[in-house]
């Protein structure tokens, strides 16, 4: 008959690895999702103040019934050489205005608010929480692992009293 590897009787290392990745991967979440917004948030507002107006073709435009997952592939024209993209969100037309970056014009804002960044991955700040949510479920499995380690650990024994003998050997 084998035996089942249960938590309190089998092998840690599998809850103990998961653990360790929420541990990592939460932060990394919550970190990078931060990092990737508020980069976002800057270019919008550096391209309201310095972008060039460009006129995008809008090419296809592709509605969802989660408003998060619309998206819009655009193609516009900068010095001769055609630029397509994707971003988040609907088009209000066949059209639409774009500030572009002078020095880089891959880099843009679109006139529904979305940048080139707007599809990256980490770009949601739903990502923030989640990723503090994850950190704190593996720091949560860890604690009550070594509690339960600790617990079933035997009790160590009682500390042997020690008596000192004087010269003559008595006590």
């Amino acid at each position: 008959m084998t035996e089942s590897k249960t938590d309190s009787g089998g092998h840690p290392w599998p809850w103990l690895v998961l653990c360790g990745l929420l541990v990592v991967l939460g932060p990394v979440l919550a970190i990078g999702s931060t990092v990737v917004k508020f980069g976002d948030e800057s270019k919008k507002d550096r391209l309201r103040s310095v972008g060039v107006p460009v006129i995008a073709t809008v090419i296809d435009s592709d509605s969802s019934t989660n408003k998060t997952l619309d998206k819009t592939t655009i193609s516009y024209q900068v010095d001769g050489e055609t630029f397509t993209s994707t971003i988040k969100g609907l088009p209000a037309g066949p059209t639409m205005l774009i500030l572009i970056d002078r020095d880089d014009p891959t880099s843009f804002l679109a006139d529904n608010g979305s940048t080139d960044d707007s599809r990256h991955p980490l770009n949601h700040w739903a990502n923030i929480p989640w990723g503090v949510v994850l950190a704190g479920l593996g720091v949560a499995r860890l604690v009550t692992h070594h509690r339960a380690r600790r617990k079933a650990a035997p009790f160590p024994a009682p500390p042997r009293k020690t008596t000192t003998l004087n010269k003559r050997g008595k006590r």
